[in-house]
């Protein structure tokens, strides 16, 4: 991150099935290479742990401009080609991200509060007070479909991994999977395999990046409790 005069991040306004919606904050995942990403998730059992590494690159980046590209946004069942693609027509741009997603997430008819990654950038002093953020120009969202709040966050630590490990939902591939292998190469651990024309999941190495999810081209893969997995 060296080297240049300024550092800009551009991102794309859209839900997530893991982090409910990702802007300008989560972008900032952008900036680990590699399998970086991986080892970050697999340190992150619920989505409130992983706002506090989402929030702690933020902070490492120091970004001079965010731009939100909210020309055509997603929701539903985003970041997947399983989401809803929207036209929404609008670009939003701040100096400060955490503004800007507080604000646009509120637009988008989700509380500010109810985003872990505002929450934990408020909990560091970081943006500002949402009734003192000055706001020039409007969006209006019409039925943004915003996933719920996952139960992980419920489940305390002290309850421990193998708690959470129980209970947290992993992908699994659908009918409509036609053994393409484009989510076995994406996977940065190697948990998936095509077996008979068909992705399985290998038991135990599941990091949750959703990467599969969000990469199939065929809206295969599905997101189910440890109960009922094929």
């Amino acid at each position: 991150l060296e080297g240049y005069d300024c550092r800009i991040n551009l991102s794309k306004f859209k839900t997530h099935m893991y982090t409910r919606l990702t802007n300008a904050l989560k972008n900032s995942f952008g900036i680990v290479p590699g399998l970086g990403k991986a080892m970050l998730h697999m340190r992150s059992p619920r989505p409130v742990d992983l706002a506090v590494n989402i929030v702690d690159l933020y902070e490492t980046a120091d970004f001079a401009l965010h731009i939100t590209d909210g020309i055509l946004c997603l929701d539903g069942r985003g970041p997947s080609t399983d989401g809803r693609r929207r036209h929404e027509g609008f670009l939003a741009v701040s100096r400060d991200g955490v503004c800007l997603d507080m604000v646009l997430s509120q637009m988008a008819g989700l509380p500010w509060d109810h985003l872990d990654s505002n929450v934990e950038a408020r909990s560091r002093g970081l943006g500002k007070p949402f009734e003192e953020i000055t706001v020039l120009g409007s969006h209006e969202f019409k039925d943004f479909d915003i996933p719920a709040r996952s139960y992980l966050n419920y489940i305390p630590p002290w309850l421990g991994s193998v708690a959470r490990l129980l209970l947290r939902t992993a992908p699994v591939a659908n009918s409509r999977c036609t053994g393409c292998g484009v989510c076995k190469r994406a996977c940065p651990v190697n948990a998936i395999e095509i077996k008979n024309g068909r992705a399985k999941m290998k038991k135990g190495t599941c990091i949750m990046c959703l990467c599969c999810h969000e990469l199939c081209p065929e809206n295969a893969i599905d997101l189910k409790l440890p109960f009922g997995r094929s």
